[in-house]
């Protein structure tokens, strides 16, 4: 029982520095007149393009969003996970064929891994994800001399 309470402290607390970050860069972005032009500015405009999320969607939109781009670190899935997330926020229709898909096959249920092999789009956008910004780095290597 005190383990979970740690975890549920922990996470509460990371939510509330992840809102803490956003608010800040609200009051940057109304004071400048202007949005810097990065991760945290899609992220932020999402939901002011979606009026289908509520304000409660909205902030857990946002601060699971910020969540994922804090903690991915550089695990090839979520390095994956993190392009696949920015390039679907710079392609709102893609998306919406996403969610609309994910709703057809999933309902009111979490995706799983049986799910996910009936939505074709979804894998279609992740292999084209992987040929953008494959995971790992390829490094050429060639001999200086025979051995």
């Amino acid at each position: 029982m005190k383990k979970q309470n740690v975890i549920t402290n922990s996470e509460k607390e990371i939510e509330s520095l992840n809102w803490e970050i956003v608010k800040e860069r609200e009051r940057k972005c109304i004071k400048a007149f202007s949005l810097e032009n990065d991760l945290l500015h899609l992220i932020l405009e999402r939901p002011l393009n979606d009026q289908s999320l509520g304000k409660d969607s909205s902030k857990c939109f946002t601060v699971d969003n910020c969540n994922n781009m804090y903690f991915t670190g550089h695990k090839s899935t979520a390095v994956v996970s993190s392009w696949c997330l920015i390039l679907l926020a710079l392609h709102l229709e893609w998306q919406s064929h996403i969610l609309t898909k994910v709703a057809q096959v999933c309902g009111e249920k979490l995706p799983d891994a049986d799910s996910v092999s009936h939505m074709k789009i979804v894998t279609m956008v992740i292999q084209e994800t992987l040929h953008l910004y494959p995971p790992v780095a390829f490094v050429s290597k060639e001999a200086l001399e025979e051995i």
